[in-house]
């Protein structure tokens, strides 16, 4: 125990108050919110071998994920140099990566083949177009170029899936929209979402009937429970105008910026 303590306070080193407080936190969740260059990564990492130190959990027991591979691999090169030798079998990966581990290893439970292959943008891409002609497809396949907005609706996918809405919440949103509008224009609107719906649902279902799946359904599909999105999160982002535009009205992508293939309105 001695030893555990004097590794705990050398883990601690360098550290400034608020990175010691976060390091050595005890009970519940935490939410830190730091910016560039404050040490999110030396804090991640010092945690991860501090609790390794202090037996609070073993290495087995932890989880840590990130964004991009390069940080990933950066986190298990500096908790390997705070832990001791043999005691860093923790899991650290991206999130894609570690809902893809999840979804081989439940695939069958999910509806997908073992042999499921991961479709890249441009995959994806010769995939609407090689199946333009089965989605339910009318504002966004215009007759003079039916592939023009191709990127706009995998973009609006994507969005969809990185709030953890489903092809029924969007449909139930856009049928909700329908049956409250009152003008042309409202209608037009509740119009979009609706056709964005049916094809976003038509989309999965020839995807999973082929054993393919999407850089977003790495998430989306990883078999972790968890609870249902907010209604407020439920569009995830907008349609897109035909000129690539999106509506400003009414609902709004609620991680704010770009919507789905066009500029923000």
């Amino acid at each position: 125990m001695a030893e555990g303590a004097r590794g705990a306070e050398r883990i601690l080193e360098g550290l400034n108050a608020p990175q010691a407080a976060a390091v050595t936190h005890e009970t519940g969740p935490l939410l830190i919110i730091a910016g560039a260059g404050t040490g999110k990564t030396t804090v991640i990492t010092r945690r991860i071998a501090y609790l390794i130190a202090t037996r609070a959990a073993r290495p087995s027991e932890i989880l840590a994920l990130t964004f991009t591979d390069k940080a990933a691999a950066e986190m298990e090169e500096r908790v390997d140099t705070l832990v001791p030798y043999g005691y860093a079998d923790v899991q650290i990966a991206t999130f894609h990566a570690f809902g893809d581990r999840l979804i081989k290893e439940n695939a069958l439970e999910l509806g997908l083949t073992p042999d499921f292959r991961v479709l890249t943008r441009a995959e994806q891409i010769i995939f609407l177009r090689d199946h333009l002609f089965e989605f339910p497809l009318k504002h966004y396949r215009p007759l003079g170029d039916p592939t023009r907005h191709l990127q706009a609706i995998l973009g609006q996918f994507s969005r969809l899936k990185d709030e953890d809405v489903g092809p029924d919440e969007y449909l139930t949103l856009a049928e909700g929209l329908l049956a409250r509008a009152t003008d042309d224009e409202a209608r037009l609107h509740a119009e979009q979402h609706l056709e964005l719906a049916r094809t976003y649902a038509q989309y999965q279902t020839l995807m999973a009937r082929l054993g393919q799946i999407d850089f977003g359904d790495q998430i989306v599909e990883a078999p972790l429970p968890h609870p249902p999105a907010h209604p407020a999160a439920l569009p995830g982002a907008v349609p897109v105008h035909p000129g690539g535009r999106v509506p400003g009205h009414e609902l709004r992508a609620v991680r704010a910026g770009q919507a789905a293939g066009g500029p923000s309105s």
